[in-house]
């Protein structure tokens, strides 16, 4: 009976509305081309994501022609619905990323992820580490960030918590108080979880009775949290809650009271891993980025998959402050020996694989990069410098001015106050007189100085000598004098201020008399003494104003001759301070006790001249203050813009300094990487051949081996670009570019470039045979009689349908702990057979030929693994045997008798992994070894076997025909099968070798977990120990322990080792033959179609037309890509 594709209709590139849903009685028809379609590869433009997004829209094309074939071959429809499942199923290949950090805190992997996904997704803190659990991080299309978070199952946490009680408890079984040690680690842990539990609660109570305590808690492991959030801010807040850890001192600071209010429970410690989804450019080519804490972490199930990340991880970022990068050789040591000796035997020991991460570039102390480096004849560091200088100067020169000027400033602005309020008095002493009113004056009042018993004149002159004054001073106008703010100096002539501070009137009269006594006119009969004066007398004197009682005379022998009209004369003079001053100028000689008074009173047209004339002096005060604010003004902007040109600079500089550094560090770490490889060359060189070993001649040009490194920093660019609020501007570098951080991001997205292209190749080769394939079935069919349809399907169609589990598309799983299970799945395909014995059938007859070929290649391989390991393994066992007490005896010594406690208690696993330690010398010996055999074209005589034995099955087909034209078609399409065999090969080859190496990684990591069950007892019985001298006891128990199984333990690893890899070759067996058997029946579908008829009914014979223009259009249209693609990979090059 016929069947049909059962495929819906695509849509009309031509419609804009949706087609109609198909009635049960409709068949989809055919619809129009969908894709792009191109007159030529020049027209492309090509990549990797391109090919799959409009090759995926043929595929669908071809998907709704082909629906409409009335297809009766069951083996055609079983094998065209795997290979359209296959193409639809092809998409980016993901390129995983593991960041690792050595064994230390503070490398900055979170900082540096969140800066190459340009936004806060992983949680960060200048304070701590506050990543404590595994983060993998990929791209998908939508707005949102997404996130799962997985916890531990109860029995994953029930088995944490028994250890956790353990490090709580002392010799004695009460709670250890100190918190510094593993003991303040593990309460740190469990009161996250339960903070309402006490410490005693803690190690009285049973692990069960624990997690029955909090409800919550309990409820939530087992499960798997889901987060949407709408942008990063929001996303860092929830995820916060989940993975970030608090630090210690940080719990205890929180509030007691709002503490009981509020859910202080942390549940990172019950997390086993964090899935995030967010669309950021530098994933969206495949990349994900997973961020994993240690593999020592405490909890297994959390240590276990950081392993697993590490072994599937196609490329591995290693990051280290760059202070510590090039002094802890991080490049050549590559995180201890047993990391490196992993990543060899993975085949990841490698610069394509391995990318080097100096993280923090932007803390840099420029001194000692200059000392270090010695740059200081660099051209570019002196130019920073001559700049530095010239601004320093100006600086310091605006600085100056800005302080003189604002001295004198402040000085105007006394004198203006006091001005103001002169006038201001002198204002109401006019309203009084006027209105009749008394007024009392304060300001202006006329001032009494108490007479003494033999006064003392003062000259109020330049010169030395006494002279006559010229005219005698009103009362009016020593009020007015006396107020004006400013005064005359006799000996320089100058105006001078009033200052109104008490300090510093005292210091100014003081001074002022000083001067004055050095003019030498005293008393004869009495010593010469200095009055102390209020500060009313001071200031008056000081003015050189009238200060003597009332009706006091000037003795001077011109007194007299000094008329009332030169008195007004002059008053007339002294309307503004400057006229003031020059008639003080032009006087002669003024006697302080004359100057007391005068008995004139105010009126109304003298109290108007003295307010006009203190308007004049405010306003002449107020234009140098405008004038000195100006000046003020401009050198503070020029000082400000100094300052700023300065930090500028400090930045530049900085940014030179910590770029040579770069530079430097670079170098070092390339240097360090290919010394760390060539030491691993040589100890195999020396292992394979002793005699003839030299170590002068290089066993590879180490030279082309250039290590990536990128010196970066996250904060910096978090900076530029805002991504953390407060943290104010980039303290080094102001471009971006400089933070190499836009580099790293380029170079992730450039590490998925080879699996993409190789994902897009195999897409195009995969669906150009495809195409001819169909294309094939719906022309050939034409000018084959009925009857030599019927003798072909006799002699070479297979009978029986194939076993429904080998047309799955996906890879049965095979059990490698026996090879009867693998004979019994082979058994089960049991073909009819004809009357010489062969199988009935192309299909049959490949199958059974196919088998023969997959022997003969896992017996070579069997053979690979024993000549190139097992004497490798063999000397490895007697290094490890040999060394297992001092690896022991070293660990026991150098680390905290706690710390050896705890890892006693984990069975070996804590802070460092003590049984790979003693893994090592094993692992050293075999690594390279390991890692040659399993580099090497393991199935390179596969593909030349089954192409082989197809030829062969061919000949014999065409030998079975006698017609010449149906012999013509039988060949042209043998060469279209052998064509779509060798495609199928090479896919074969790929998926076989890249299984055998995930599996080569398990079986390399299975030496650690054998040494760590072997010494289960002994870690057991040495953890018993307690009380006094207890450390040594322990430590003395397990070595003698250890002494005893070292033989049988490493004897074991080495047995299990070879028995998992015979495992693999029967993994690789079951797998070669489900994939073989694939092909023999794609094999049989391209040549069924010699006998098979495809109906000859008018509307089939329009569907075939119908299909055959649209293969052709779309094998045309593929072709053009496959030449866009080499015409891209070529100038890439």
């Amino acid at each position: 009976m016929a069947a049909s594709i059962d495929l819906l209709p695509v849509l009309d590139e031509e419609s804009t509305d949706p087609p109609p849903a198909p009635t049960p009685k409709e068949v989809a028809t055919p619809a129009k081309p969908t894709f792009t379609r191109y007159n030529g590869p020049e027209e492309i433009l090509y990549t990797p994501e391109s090919v799959l997004e409009n090759g995926l829209a043929m595929v669908k094309k071809a998907e709704a022609s082909i629906s409409a074939l009335h297809v009766t071959n069951k083996m055609r429809l079983s094998v065209w619905k795997r290979d359209l499942q296959r193409l639809k199923k092809s998409g980016t290949q993901k390129t995983m990323i593991a960041l690792c950090g050595g064994m230390c805190t503070g490398a900055g992997k979170s900082s540096v992820i969140n800066a190459v996904l340009n936004q806060n997704i992983v949680p960060t803190s200048g304070m701590r580490a506050c990543t404590a659990t595994v983060t993998e991080i990929a791209y998908h299309d939508r707005s949102t960030i997404d996130a799962d978070i997985e916890f531990l199952t109860t029995e994953e946490w029930q088995a944490e918590l028994s250890v956790l009680q353990e490090d709580l408890r002392d010799d004695d079984g009460n709670f250890r108080r100190d918190k510094r040690t593993d003991a303040g680690i593990a309460w740190h842990k469990v009161h996250a979880v339960y903070p309402a539990l006490t410490a005693e609660q803690l190690i009285e109570m049973t692990v069960d009775e624990i997690i029955a305590s909090d409800k919550k808690v309990a409820g939530i492991l087992d499960t798997t949290t889901k987060l949407r959030c709408t942008n990063s801010h929001q996303f860092t807040k929830e995820i916060n809650k989940y993975v970030d850890s608090k630090n210690q001192k940080r719990s205890e600071k929180k509030d007691k009271k709002k503490s009981k209010k509020k859910d202080d429970r942390e549940y990172w410690p019950l997390i086993k891993q964090v899935k995030v989804w967010v669309k950021a450019e530098a994933l969206s080519t495949g990349a994900v980025l997973c961020d994993l804490p240690g593999t020592a972490d405490s909890n297994a199930a959390r240590s276990n998959i950081a392993k697993e990340y590490m072994k599937h991880a196609n490329c591995i970022w290693i990051l280290a402050p760059i202070q510590r990068a090039v002094d802890d050789k991080t490049a050549k040591d590559l995180l201890g020996e047993a990391f490196k000796t992993q990543l060899l035997m993975d085949g990841n020991y490698d610069a394509s694989t391995v990318t080097f991460i100096a993280t923090k570039a932007d803390d840099i102390s420029a001194s000692e990069v200059i000392s270090a480096l010695e740059l200081d004849d660099d051209p570019q560091l002196e130019s920073i410098r001559e700049k530095v200088s010239d601004l320093k100067k100006e600086s310091k020169t605006a600085k100056n001015l800005k302080g003189s000027v604002s001295k004198e400033l402040k000085s105007l602005e006394q004198q203006t106050r006091r001005q103001e309020s002169i006038k201001a008095e002198l204002e109401d002493h006019l309203h009084c007189l006027t209105t009749g009113k008394d007024f009392s004056p304060r300001l202006t009042a006329k001032q009494e100085r108490p007479r003494a018993d033999h006064p003392k004149k003062r000259k109020a002159t330049a010169s030395g000598g006494r002279r006559n004054a010229k005219r005698r001073r009103t009362e009016d106008e020593s009020d007015s004098e006396s107020n004006t703010g400013t005064y005359f100096s006799a000996e320089s002539g100058q105006e001078a201020s009033v200052v109104t501070s008490e300090e510093d009137s005292e210091e100014e009269s003081d001074e002022f008399m000083e001067d004055s006594d050095d003019q030498s006119y005293r008393d004869d009969d009495k010593p010469q003494t200095k009055h102390k004066k209020s500060r009313s007398t001071r200031s008056w004197s000081r003015m050189s104003t009238t200060s003597g009682s009332e009706g006091s005379t000037l003795q001077s022998p011109s007194e007299d001759s000094d008329s009332e009209e030169d008195s007004v004369s002059k008053r007339k003079h002294l309307k503004t301070s400057k006229q003031r001053n020059q008639s003080y100028a032009n006087d002669e000689d003024i006697d302080i006790d004359d100057m007391d008074g005068s008995d004139d009173a105010e009126t109304e047209d003298s109290l108007k001249a003295k307010i006009s004339a203190e308007k004049a002096t405010i306003e002449e005060l107020r234009f140098k203050m405008v004038t000195l604010r100006e000046q003020r003004k401009d050198a503070n902007t020029t000082g400000e813009k100094a300052k700023k040109e300065l930090e500028s600079l400090q930045r530049e500089k900085n940014a030179f300094c910590a770029l040579k550094r770069a530079e430097y560090s670079r170098d070092v770490l390339k240097v360090d990487f290919r010394s760390g490889l060539r030491d691993l060359d040589e100890l195999a060189a020396l292992e394979r051949d002793a005699e003839s070993f030299d170590p002068s001649v290089p066993l590879r040009d180490y030279d082309a081996i250039d290590l990536p490194v990128f010196c970066v920093s996250a904060r910096d660019y978090a900076r530029i670009h805002r991504l953390s609020r407060g943290d104010g501007s980039p303290s080094t570098f102001s471009d971006e570019t400089q933070t190499e951080i836009p580099s790293l991001r380029a170079w992730c997205q450039n590490l998925t470039v080879a699996s993409r292209e190789r994902t897009a190749k195999m897409f195009l080769d995969t669906f150009k045979v495809f195409a001819q394939s169909v294309l094939s079935y719906v022309e050939v069919q034409e000018g084959i009689s009925k009857t030599d349809r019927s003798a072909l399907r006799v002699q070479w169609q297979t009978p029986a349908a194939p076993e429904p589990g080998y047309e799955s598309d996906d890879n049965t799983s095979s059990d490698t702990s026996s090879e009867d299970a693998s004979d019994s799945r082979r058994r089960t395909r049991s073909p009819q057979k004809g009357p010489t014995g062969e199988p009935i059938g192309v299909s049959a007859m490949l199958d059974g030929e196919f088998e023969a070929v997959v022997d003969n290649s896992v017996e070579d391989l069997q053979e690979r693994f024993k000549e190139g390991l097992q004497s490798k393994c063999t000397e490895g066992v007697k290094f490890a045997t040999s060394s297992a007490l001092e690896i022991s005896d070293e660990f026991a010594g150098r680390i905290h008798w706690g710390t050896y406690r705890a890892t006693l208690r984990r069975d070996g696993t804590f802070r460092e992994d003590f049984n790979e330690l003693l893994c090592v010398p094993l692992t050293k010996r075999i690594a390279s070894s390991w890692a040659q055999v399993f580099e090497a074209n393991l199935f390179a005589s596969v593909d030349q076997r089954v192409l082989a034995t197809i030829r062969d099955v061919l000949e014999r087909m065409e030998m079975s025909i006698t017609n010449i034209g149906l012999k013509e078609k039988c060949q042209s399409q043998g060469e279209l099968a052998l064509q779509e065999a060798e495609v199928e090969l090479r896919k074969l080859v790929s998926a076989v070798s890249k299984s055998l190496q995930n599996q080569q990684k398990d079986i390399s990591r299975c030496i650690a977990p054998t040494v760590k069950k072997r010494l289960h007892k002994a870690y057991l019985m040495a953890s018993q120990e307690r009380g006094r001298g207890s450390v040594a006891r322990q430590k003395k128990v397990f070595r003698d322990n250890l002494k005893d199984l070292r033989n049988q333990i490493f004897a074991d690893c080495a047995s299990n080792l070879f028995s998992q890899l015979a495992g693999v070759s029967i993994a690789v067996r079951d797998e070669l033959d489900l994939a073989l058997l694939k092909l023999a029946q794609k094999v049989e579908v391209n040549l069924s179609i010699l006998w098979e008829g495809g109906g000859d009914t008018r509307k089939q014979r329009v569907a075939r037309n119908a299909t055959r223009k649209d293969m052709l259009e779309i094998s045309r249209q593929i072709t053009f890509w496959q030449a866009a693609a080499t015409r891209t990979s070529g100038a890439s090059e």
